[in-house]
Parts: structure tokens; C-alpha cells; sequence
């Protein structure tokens, strides 16, 4: 565990997966203030490019994938946005279980197992934060990594 920048990391992580999104027309839009965190920055790290390799692949062309920083009292919580399909209400209970796939010729489709959300579950919990799943308006996804301050 270190102090890192939150800002800096998730700025480094849009970067790196940029060229998937300028492969596809789309826009990644950072958006929040500095701030710094106490956690494992491999961890951390792994979690956010996860999220965002799955905003950019299941986002369509031209579409825009916002990744939000937001410090609150007790925890930093970093959001990825995107306008994907979403996640049907029948489906979101088991969005982390290993093997899962909402949509079964999607994963195919993008070469995924399943394993993708699981692990970003794994690594979230293994720095102390919980992963939480909203459908984003009108359409889309919010996928919210909340690691706590202490």
C-alpha cells in the first residue's frame, strides 16, 4: 500500500486504453478533482482498466464513456459511465459471479469468459472498496469503485 493520486492513476489508465477508444470513433472523458488515497496502486489500477476495457467494448461506435472522480467524506469513488446496452434487472444479481455472461454470444463475440467483472470484484475487495452496478440514463452502464479513506 501507498499514497497515490487517484487523478493521476485514472488519468494514466484513459490513456493507456485510449487507442481502444480511438479505434472505435469513442470519446473517454475524465472528469473530478485531485486527490490522493492510501491503497494498492496494482490493485486499484488492474480494477479501473478492467472497467474501462469493458465500457469501450460494449459501448458503441461514436459513443462517449465518462470515468468520474468524486471524494466524499469517508471514501473516493471512481465511476465509468458508458452507453452501452446495460444490464437487464433479471441479470444484475449475478453481474460478478464467475462465468457469468448477461448476453452468452456477447462474450464470444468480444473473446470474454465471464471472469472480467469477478475479478474486478476480487481486486476491489482485496484494497478494502466495494464495486457497486447502476444502469446509467437513458441507456448504458455506471460501474462505481468505492475505496475507503483509511
Amino acid at each position: 500500500r501507498s499514497l497515490i493520486r487517484v487523478d493521476e492513476y485514472v488519468a494514466a489508465c484513459v490513456s493507456e486504453l485510449g487507442i481502444l477508444a480511438e479505434f472505435k470513433r469513442q470519446q473517454v472523458v475524465l472528469e473530478g478533482t485531485p486527490c490522493t488515497l492510501v491503497t494498492d496502486p496494482v490493485l486499484f489500477r488492474q480494477a479501473l482498466q478492467n472497467l474501462l476495457d469493458n465500457a469501450i467494448k460494449y459501448s458503441p461506435d461514436e459513443s462517449v464513456i465518462r470515468v468520474a472522480i468524486r471524494e466524499r467524506e469517508e471514501s473516493i469513488d471512481v465511476s465509468v459511465i458508458d452507453e452501452g446496452p446495460g444490464i437487464s434487472p433479471e441479470h444484475r444479481a449475478r453481474l460478478t459471479d464467475r462465468f457469468f455472461r448477461p448476453d452468452r454470444g456477447r462474450g464470444r463475440n468480444s473473446g470474454g469468459f465471464g471472469l472480467g467483472l469477478s475479478i474486478t470484484k476480487a481486486y476491489v475487495r482485496g484494497i478494502g472498496g466495494t464495486l457497486h452496478y447502476e444502469p446509467a440514463q437513458p441507456r448504458g452502464s455506471t460501474f462505481r469503485l468505492s475505496l475507503p479513506k483509511t
